[in-house]
């Protein structure tokens, strides 16, 4: 199954990412968020850090979700290749973040911020389909 592809957008990178369940949907977003930054393939889950999301509804969580990844990035460039889900339901997720230090990865795309313009999440066709814009 795709995990996410990027969408053409003016000045800003679009991303369309997709889920069996909004929780498989919130996992492949981190993927698809630190693979706009670099290789997430190459990314080693050697390292985790605890994270807790706390939003007012499924799509408010995703965002928070993906602004908790990018702050990790940019306060200790810890680079997150996978979400372990602990506690997961429409307002709240805990879990772990699994990755790694930034060594010697290319950078593909600084990201600035992750951003609510555009945002969209729904079930279509017994799958999770969201698209995010982050600004570069």
């Amino acid at each position: 199954m795709q995990r996410y592809r990027p969408l053409d957008h003016t000045a800003d990178i679009r991303l369309r990412i997709y889920g069996r369940t909004f929780r498989h949907l919130l996992q492949n977003a981190v993927y698809a968020l630190t693979d706009t930054l670099t290789s997430a393939d190459r990314v080693r889950a050697e390292r985790t850090k605890k994270v807790t999301v706390r939003g007012d509804d499924p799509p408010h969580l995703l965002i928070l979700l993906l602004k908790e990844v990018l702050f990790l990035f940019e306060t200790r460039r810890f680079l997150s290749r996978q979400l372990v889900i602990r506690r997961f339901g429409d307002t709240i997720l805990t879990g772990t973040l699994r990755g790694e230090i930034l060594k010697d990865h290319p950078m593909k795309t600084e990201i600035k911020a992750v951003t609510y313009h555009g945002l969209k999440l729904e079930k279509k066709k017994g799958r999770w389909v969201s698209e995010v814009v982050v600004a570069v």
